[in-house]
């Protein structure tokens, strides 16, 4: 849910939504207990402060579980990414020391694997990834077998083997950087953060003070904190997305290496 408002909604509609979300009760609610009549500064409060704090806390941890998690997937998208990206950058030099045609057999299927990559990326950020077409992983595995098969290579055992295993990251790098793509918060728990967080909102409604600037202060405050809170973690939801996102530029340097 979270995941498809964070992609496709620009970032104005998206504050413009939790605005809506929590202010907007926010003051409604202030507005309709007072219609009720201001009690004094004496009147036993005890009753709003457990709620505040009980749902509040509640809301508290919620909201932290999910940014916590969502902060370590977006490291390790980054990570996964970068480590994909360097041992190519890597696999590349080692093939522009191969003699032809393997040097540009290798290295083509290479900037092809490039291209595909930042073309999943795109996939990725628009949440449309299928992860089905892996054509250019297999082209740059042909191309080092090619080599192991083909003795006018003149490529040593102990090159192939390091030809190999840079290969190998890379293709292991990608399936993680894959699977991170795909990791979603369930529905319920979305809905249990939202419900959590407007029945902090309402809960501080409840409060009663003569003070009527203070009673709509704290609401707002209520209410700003929980919005931003919301606010965040839609724009954190994608690791690819938004303008908090992995970026596939480092991919671009192994294409203007020629």
């Amino acid at each position: 849910m979270l995941n498809y408002v964070g992609t496709y909604w620009p970032i104005w509609l998206i504050a413009l939504l939790w605005i809506v979300v929590t202010i907007g009760p926010a003051l409604g609610l202030r507005w309709l207990v007072d219609r009720r009549g201001v009690l004094s500064s004496e009147d036993d409060n005890t009753l709003a402060v457990a709620a505040v704090t009980v749902v509040g806390a509640l809301f508290a941890v919620l909201s932290a579980f999910v940014l916590v998690a969502q902060w370590d997937n977006f490291n390790a998208a980054k990570d996964e990414a970068r480590v994909e990206a360097y041992r190519l950058l890597e696999l590349r030099e080692e093939a522009e020391d191969l003699a032809p045609p393997h040097e540009d057999l290798l290295t083509k299927a290479i900037d092809n694997y490039a291209q595909s990559a930042i073309k999943e990326f795109t996939e990725m950020r628009l949440g449309v990834a299928t992860f089905t077409d892996s054509s250019h992983v297999k082209a740059v595995f042909d191309e080092i077998i090619a080599l192991e098969k083909d003795p006018s290579a003149n490529v040593s055992g102990l090159v192939l083997n390091r030809l190999a295993g840079i290969f190998q990251e890379v293709d292991d790098s990608r399936s993680r950087r894959l699977g991170i793509s795909q990791n979603t918060f369930p529905d319920m728990l979305v809905l249990a953060l939202i419900a959590t967080g407007l029945a902090t909102i309402v809960a501080t409604a409840m409060f009663r003070s003569p003070d009527r600037l203070g009673r709509y202060t704290l609401s707002l405050l209520i209410a700003f904190m929980v919005g931003s809170t919301l606010f965040l973690i839609t724009l954190m939801d994608n690791p690819y997305s938004g303008i908090i996102r992995v970026s596939p530029d480092i991919f671009l340097r192994i294409l203007h290496l020629h």
